[in-house]
């Protein structure tokens, strides 16, 4: 995690919810599109 400055913080978070999400495993942010590529490379048995 890192700052993100006050001005840019309403544009950066709408982008984040746009095309992130939370992984329910490790907690890492990764993008929507990949969700199912780190559970496969990262999580699965």
């Amino acid at each position: 995690d890192r700052a993100i400055p006050t001005p840019n913080f309403e544009l950066h978070y709408a982008h984040c919810v746009r095309n992130l999400e939370r992984c329910s495993i490790c907690g890492d942010m990764v993008p929507k599109r990949h969700a199912e590529e780190h559970y496969a490379s990262t999580h699965a048995p």
